[in-house]
């Protein structure tokens, strides 16, 4: 081994064993494990969040990556020890020209699920929400509609416009009512206790397979506290992001409803991978195309009286 990374990785080793507090037998282990410590990566040095993700989210086999604000490190996990392996050969003492650092990885005992959460919190899940003929209802009435065509996706919008440029709307300048196949839709909603206000601004997207979002949070201030999406057509993986790195994937059935409110939807972004498969239940399905009515209360004040 090369003096400076035998050097390099003493010091991390260290300072695992401070930060842990625990001896260093406890913390790493010579036999492959699914989980990876990358030494030195983390809040207190100068390589981000976001730099990780590019890193390690397109591996085969990757799960989450989890960035602490608190510590000189961070962890990701894979789905097997041999992706965890395949990863660990492939990057553990090189130079990473994303980062202009040396990565120093080391196969971890710990997990790091112990102190997160497994589900986002504030995430509501209805399943089979509608019936098939309520979707297919749907459907039609959309096709009739006119598409407006995005860079990755489709969309229309009824009740309020929505502006990409600023990612909100002009709550003075209503273009109409929300259809009518919404309306038992909104009722449903409405009696389940979970939405406070009535909707009165509808986004619908449709996104052809391989497409996808950007990870986002929508906006604060000109938007109510929960936000609402019903999914129609085929099911996705939903990616969850924490500001301290970890990823949970949602799976979003046909004709299920989610409701995001507390930190779902002020705290945590969600998005949607552009890629043509998804792995549910272990196996790789491909995507078909799917809609989404994504359903929003505005605020006529315009500020946010989040808590």
């Amino acid at each position: 081994m090369d003096k400076k990374i035998r050097h390099l990785r003493n010091k991390s080793h260290k300072v695992l064993e401070q930060n842990l507090k625990k001896p260093l037998l406890q913390i790493i282990s010579e036999e492959a494990t699914n989980t990876l410590f990358i030494c030195g990566c983390g809040a207190g040095s100068d390589v981000t969040c976001n730099q990780l993700l590019d890193i390690f989210k397109d591996l085969p086999g990757y799960s989450k990556l989890h960035y602490f604000k608190s510590k000189p490190y961070s962890m990701v996990t894979f789905h097997t020890v041999e992706a965890a392996k395949s990863a660990f050969l492939e990057l553990n003492n090189k130079l990473c020209p994303l980062i202009d650092k040396m990565l120093i990885l080391e196969f971890s005992l710990l997990s790091p699920e112990d102190d997160t959460p497994k589900e986002v919190p504030g995430l509501i899940m209805m399943e089979q929400f509608i019936s098939e003929e309520e979707e297919q209802h749907i459907l039609e009435a959309l096709n009739q509609s006119q598409w407006i065509r995005l860079s990755q996706r489709y969309v229309q919008h009824y009740g309020y416009a929505y502006r990409y440029e600023t990612n909100d709307v002009d709550p003075d300048h209503k273009i109409g009512d929300l259809p009518t196949f919404t309306t038992d839709i909104v009722k449903r909603m409405m009696d389940t206790g979970m939405v406070e206000h009535i909707p009165d601004q509808l986004t619908v997207n449709k996104y052809k397979p391989g497409s996808g979002i950007p990870p986002h949070v929508d906006t604060h201030s000109i938007f109510e506290e929960a936000l609402i999406s019903l999914s129609l057509g085929a099911p996705v993986i939903m990616e969850f992001r924490h500001p301290e790195g970890q990823i949970i994937p949602v799976l979003l059935p046909r004709r299920s409803l989610i409701i995001m409110k507390g930190e779902s939807r002020y705290l945590w972004s969600h998005g949607i991978a552009p890629r043509k498969t998804d792995l549910i239940d272990g196996v790789q399905v491909p995507r078909e195309e799917r809609i989404s009515l994504t359903f929003r209360i505005t605020r006529r004040s315009g500020e946010c009286h989040r808590k």
